[in-house]
Formats: C-alpha cells, sequence, structure tokens
C-alpha cells in the first residue's frame, strides 16, 4: 500500500475470522488459521479498504508464516511430524502456487529486505545467503550468525530480536557487502515478541497482552492497555 508508512493508527478494527499468527505485506496479509495448521492469504486489500474483502485458503500447511512488505516474498514453517524426519518444523520458500524446501530445521522465519533470517529449534540464528538488500528469491545457502535469540524480524537494513529472558536486540552494520551485520545492540526495555515494517523500519511489540510500539527516543511505549480480545 502506497500509505504503508511509520503511524500508529487511531483505533483497532476487528477483522472477520480467527487466526493465531498473520504477516502484513504489500497489499496482501498472510495469516494461520486459529485452530489448525491451514494457510489463508486476504484478498482486496488497497488504500481504499485496508482490512481487505475475504480469506482465502491456500494449498499446504503452515505453523508460521512471513513476508516482505516490499517484494512479497513469503516464507513459512511447515511442521514435518508426518515424514521420515521428526527432528522439528522446516523452512520453505514460496514461488508462486508451489513451495520449494529449504533445507535447516527451524522455529521462527522472518523476511524482510535484509533478507532471510531464522532461528533454530536450539535458538541459534541464521542468514539466509543471497536474500540480502531486497534481493529476495530462495538464496543458495544459510549462514550461522552469532548470537542466541527466540525470534527475529528482518527489516530494511536491519534485525531485531529477542532472547529467552525477553531482551530485545537490534542487528547493527548490515550493509550490502556485510548482509549479515557486525554486533546485536541490546535494546532497553523486555518483549515477548518484536516486529519491524521492512518498508518504514517501525517497530512494534507484545509482552503478554500488553501492545508496545517504539517512539524515536527509542524507547518503547505502551501503545494498547491490553491486546484485542478474540470476544
Amino acid at each position: 500500500m502506497k500509505n504503508n508508512r511509520s503511524v500508529k493508527g487511531r483505533r483497532w478494527k476487528k477483522v472477520d475470522g480467527s487466526c493465531r499468527q498473520v504477516s502484513s505485506a504489500n497489499n496482501i496479509v498472510w495469516a494461520i488459521a486459529y485452530d489448525n495448521d491451514t494457510l489463508w492469504y486476504r484478498r482486496g486489500i488497497n488504500d481504499d479498504n485496508p482490512t481487505g474483502l475475504k480469506w482465502v485458503q491456500v494449498t499446504g500447511e503452515a505453523s508460521l508464516v512471513s513476508a516482505n512488505q516490499v517484494n512479497n516474498d513469503k516464507w513459512c514453517i511447515r511442521n514435518s511430524n508426518e515424514t521420515y524426519n521428526h527432528i522439528g518444523p522446516s523452512a520453505y520458500y514460496s514461488r508462486g502456487s508451489s513451495w520449494i524446501f529449504m533445507k535447516g530445521w527451524t522455529k521462527w522465519v522472518s523476511v524482510g529486505q535484509a533478507g532471510v533470517w531464522v532461528v533454530s529449534t536450539t535458538n541459534e540464528i541464521f542468514f539466509r545467503i543471497g536474500t540480502g538488500s531486497g534481493v529476495g528469491g530462495e538464496g543458495t545457502g544459510w549462514e550461522q550468525v552469532d548470537g542466541s535469540l527466540k525470534q527475529v524480524s528482518s527489516g530494511d537494513r536491519v534485525v531485531w530480536g529477542v532472547d529467552e529472558n525477553n531482551s530485545i536486540f537490534k542487528r547493527t552494520g548490515i550493509t550490502v557487502s556485510n548482509p549479515v551485520g557486525t554486533a546485536w545492540e541490546s535494546v532497553h526495555g523486555s518483549l515477548s515478541l518484536v516486529s519491524v515494517n521492512s518498508v518504514s523500519n517501525a517497530v512494534w511489540g507484545l509482552d503478554g497482552s500488553l501492545v508496545y510500539r517504539l517512539k524515536k527516543s527509542t524507547n518503547f511505549e505502551v501503545f494498547a492497555d491490553r491486546w484485542p480480545s478474540r470476544a
């Protein structure tokens, strides 16, 4: 959407359906159903109708989905219990209507202009080689990055993350020649989950039922007393 910028909005608007995880991209929102692993996208989103028209189910299942707000690249994690490998979920990349398996076992994936970043089942961090600087695509392999986090979010030349203690970190030094950056910088505050926009680098977060938004002062402010209930 052309109005995709760093604003906090006015109020929450309830959208039909029931989802346990969503990822907002360019004129499309991807979602995982609340009571199963079915994958859906929101059709009809535009500047005049930002909530779209209806949810459309796509082939396949996923436990987590991530989409780039710029080029709409999308990755997901699928449960592998039905296969011969029971180590854990796997990262997949979407090309059109088909899914391509990317070797590597992960519990979190995030795609943005800073490329594809994943967290393994043991909190190891990996970057997908060849996906940085907004290039997109499936990349060529995994490069391990220093640190230990439970969740990451890929923005534009920056990656945010939180560890098992809910401490917040920001990856600095990301450039075209060094897409993995140089260091994790500690950020004041505590969050259970963080999300950065690949267009504006606006940062939002959750801590339990509280919603937070990062102010320019690099301090997180409580944006809502609680997350809107499903009722």
